[in-house]
């Protein structure tokens, strides 16, 4: 049952008027309600304040990237976004990976350590979504990678392998998600389609997200 103020105040009434009339098992429900409805609206609040922190969290974090990125003039190379009390980070493909390979550049190492920072902050838990274009593994690559599925899981997790060798993020922290060609922000339609949808995305969660 949910309960607005409105509705407290409500049934506080109700018991006043029914507390000369009525049954005491029938009062004593009605007082009962009342509790029950004043708890999960002090529940109610406590979320709300920890959502607007959260956000207020994510909002200065948001900053400090753009700040660190554009004094390294890479902010081209990574698109930041804020969504549904999550930090995206997608850094695009040509930055961190050559065509059909799954090993770090050097400018995508760059753009990885110009991240650390934000990254080591230990209230967020990391993501890394893998992601490829629509166009099939050619032959001389499916001996390493035999499908998009595949590479797109190989790039997720060098990124998290260099994250932890290179920056000492925790693993328990980290957690690797492919999804090959399946989740395009491009129509396939044209190179730069192609090129956009060829994707590493970093997500910042709030911490203890990953515990069961």
């Amino acid at each position: 049952m949910r309960c607005s103020k409105g509705m407290v105040l409500g049934i506080a009434t109700l018991i006043l008027f029914l507390s000369g009339c009525v049954s005491k098992s029938t009062y004593d429900k009605a007082v009962a309600d009342l509790a029950g409805c004043r708890q999960q609206l002090q529940t109610c609040q406590q979320d709300q304040r920890t959502a607007l922190d959260q956000a207020e969290v994510l909002r200065a974090q948001e900053q400090r990237l753009r700040t660190s990125l554009e004094a390294q003039a890479k902010i081209q190379a990574v698109e930041i976004e804020q969504l549904q009390g999550r930090l995206l980070l997608r850094v695009l493909d040509k930055v961190l990976f050559n065509s059909g390979s799954a090993e770090i550049l050097a400018d995508g190492r760059k753009v990885l350590d110009q991240l650390l920072a934000s990254l080591q902050d230990t209230q967020f838990d990391i993501l890394v979504e893998g992601h490829t274009d629509n166009v099939a593994i050619g032959a001389r690559l499916r001996s390493r990678y035999a499908s998009n599925w595949e590479l797109s899981c190989n790039r997720a997790t060098s990124v998290i392998a260099y994250l932890e060798r290179t920056g000492g993020i925790a693993p328990a922290r980290m957690a690797a998600m492919c999804h090959s060609k399946y989740r395009p922000v491009g129509a396939n339609a044209s190179a730069a389609d192609r090129q956009q949808n060829r994707r590493v995305t970093i997500v910042l969660t709030p911490a203890g997200s990953f515990k069961r």
